[in-house]
């Protein structure tokens, strides 16, 4: 293993960053340029990826998003509609696996109602409050049913803000990159829905994928003044101190995780429910 370095680049404008980082291991190579934008209250994640090598690679990707609210634990009032429906389940089958089971994960029924409307769409609520170390994780998607999704998903937090991202590509490329797999994380300090995208690239191949993060907020709150709650999804009080104020976009990825998910050139083996 080796730790990336990342070149930035000259910015237009002060809501607004690009980094690249280039890698190579023998026939393998990659070229990987993140931009960062925030306008209002959107943030949007733009990740070009390029082979450079000599031969093909395939690579799962996915951001870890390691939310909260106001740092509220997670528990009763936090929630999530997840952007998939899932057809054709047998009335044995769960909604999901969950593949930590026994070892270092407990069951997420005993913390989360996870339902199916009639249209087939997939929301999760939690039931009660997630202890210290203890770890949840639902793996959804089955190679046995009928699956639509455009990995988009809504988390709602107890304290009136909410965050919508959707991946504009997953509904015009029907190649690459695309979905394969949909998990969601939890333990008290995140609640972490995961779509995981499969991409493969020839020698000189190209691909592009773009997050697009929406906050929101239901209420005012005396406590915080203009866009300082939903800021506060990602860091403490320290959020808010002058000496972070040219890092804020920066750091804000950073730490949710949205910014840097590794590429790791490797082939893919599916793991599916049975």
């Amino acid at each position: 293993y080796r730790q990336p370095k990342w070149l930035t680049l000259p910015s237009p404008g002060p809501n607004e960053i690009s980094f690249v980082h280039e890698e190579s291991l023998g026939d393998y190579g990659y070229r990987i340029q993140k931009t960062i934008r925030v306008e209002g209250n959107t943030m949007t994640v733009r990740t070009i990826l390029s082979n450079s090598g000599k031969k093909q690679f395939n690579t799962p990707w996915y951001s870890h998003h390691f939310f909260t609210g106001d740092n509220d634990p997670v528990g009763p009032g936090y929630s999530l509609d997840l952007g998939l429906s899932e057809y054709g389940l047998k009335s044995t089958t769960p909604l999901f696996d969950q593949p930590g089971l026994g070892s270092w994960a407990q069951d997420m029924n005993n913390y989360a109602n996870v339902t199916m409307a009639r249209d087939g769409s997939i929301s999760m609520k939690m039931s009660k409050p997630i202890p210290e170390g203890v770890k949840l994780k639902a793996n959804f998607l089955d190679e046995q049913t009928i699956t639509l999704t455009d990995g988009s998903f809504t988390l709602h937090a107890p304290n009136g803000l909410s965050v919508k991202e959707r991946i504009p590509e997953l509904q015009t490329q029907s190649r690459n990159p695309f979905i394969y797999a949909y998990n969601v994380y939890a333990e008290k300090g995140t609640l972490s829905p995961e779509p995981m995208l499969l991409l493969y690239l020839q020698p000189g191949e190209t691909t592009v994928w773009t997050q697009n993060l929406e906050f929101r907020s239901v209420f005012t709150d005396s406590r915080h003044e203009g866009d300082s709650r939903f800021l506060s999804m990602f860091m403490s009080i320290e959020w808010f101190s002058a000496l972070f104020a040219s890092w804020r976009s920066v750091l804000a990825v950073a730490l949710c995780s949205t910014a840097f998910a590794g590429v790791y050139l490797i082939s893919l083996v599916g793991n599916r429910r049975v």
